[in-house]
């Protein structure tokens, strides 16, 4: 299953490079604790984004008082951990975020 984002682009000034440069990384980056980028196509002026289907984001946990036990957030916090670290042993900068961090199933 996957999620399709949406994006306009800028009519004046285009896809921005700062975000040909994110999603030329998230179409390298392989790892499981990392989406997954599958396609980008554009139509008009619109981009739309191919990603692996992710149920929530942290921040859904958090807005909706998601009650989780400590071997769930021990669970999360390890594959935030683990995801992180792969990205800087490849030179990769992540802004901390809890609307970046998905989870594909509550507590996996």
């Amino acid at each position: 299953m996957v999620a399709i984002k949406k994006m306009k682009i800028d009519q004046k000034i285009g896809i921005e490079q700062t975000t040909i440069r994110e999603l030329k990384i998230l179409g390298e980056i392989k790892h499981p604790n990392v989406i997954g980028l599958r396609d980008v196509f554009v139509q008009e002026n619109m981009m739309y984004l191919v990603l692996d289907y992710m149920v929530c984001d942290l921040g859904k946990l958090i807005d909706e008082k998601v009650n989780l036990n400590h071997q769930d957030i021990s669970y999360i916090f390890f594959k935030i951990v683990t995801g992180i670290k792969h990205l800087h042993e490849n030179w990769i900068l992540h802004r901390v975020r809890n609307r970046y961090f998905w989870a594909d199933r509550i507590g996996h």
